[in-house]
């Protein structure tokens, strides 16, 4: 488990104070650790002089020894500068595999999607291409989020889930591809029985509104 620390400023206030910001986490002894990472409590903090909730992305590596791999969370700037490029992967002599991530939700798409032994890179297109269908298919409605689920109803199979009007209607496809079909059952009792794969995607749309802490990993 690592973390360090890091002098913040609060986009609202401006005011400064140091922080702790997780920077590295090994999935089979820091459940903990896990767990922030995947509900994105890890990637905020809140302001202690005015309470705003201030988003912020560590320079962090995710380690899987049981699936062999490593992620990398960082710019791209900095990624390139010991050689992983986000959308590849690269093999070290110990088999274990190195990816780069450039925001917390590519990062959450990418352990999960590994996790369960699919490469993130096909998850991505399937979802830009299931997004692709859905608009053009369904051109009246208003897409607010989309993300892989795994259906214990369905033989622990991973879907592509698509919420549209603010979570009052809900549609899926089977992954990688199918038809895209209403869901039968409200998004509250299905996300009971399922994990998710979280995809959001306005975090790559919004990505200059995130603090990148760059200095981390030198």
């Amino acid at each position: 488990m690592g973390y360090n620390t890091a002098i913040v400023s609060c986009p609202k206030c401006g005011h400064h104070e140091q922080i702790n910001l997780l920077t590295s986490c090994n999935s089979l002894f820091e459940v903990e650790e896990r767990k922030a990472i995947l509900n994105k409590s890890a990637f905020s903090y809140k302001c202690s002089s005015c309470g705003q909730i201030c988003k912020i992305i560590p320079s962090c590596v995710y380690t899987n020894p049981v699936n062999k791999f490593y992620i990398y969370l960082d710019s791209k700037e900095n990624l390139s500068s010991y050689n992983v490029i986000p959308g590849y992967s690269q093999m070290d002599s110990n088999g274990y595999r190195h990816y780069g991530a450039t925001s917390p939700s590519d990062l959450i798409n990418k352990i999960l999607s590994l996790e369960y032994k699919e490469d993130p890179r096909i998850a991505e297109l399937a979802i830009d291409l299931t997004l692709e269908r859905f608009n053009r298919n369904f051109p009246k409605e208003d897409m607010s989020d989309c993300f892989l689920f795994v259906d214990n109803e369905n033989n622990s199979k991973l879907s592509i889930a698509i919420i549209v009007g603010n979570g009052t209607r809900f549609y899926s496809s089977p992954y990688p591809f199918g038809d895209i079909k209403r869901f039968n059952n409200s998004i509250k009792s299905k996300i009971k029985r399922v994990k998710t794969l979280y995809f959001d995607r306005d975090d790559f749309l919004s990505i200059k509104d995130w603090t990148y802490s760059n200095d981390l990993f030198k």
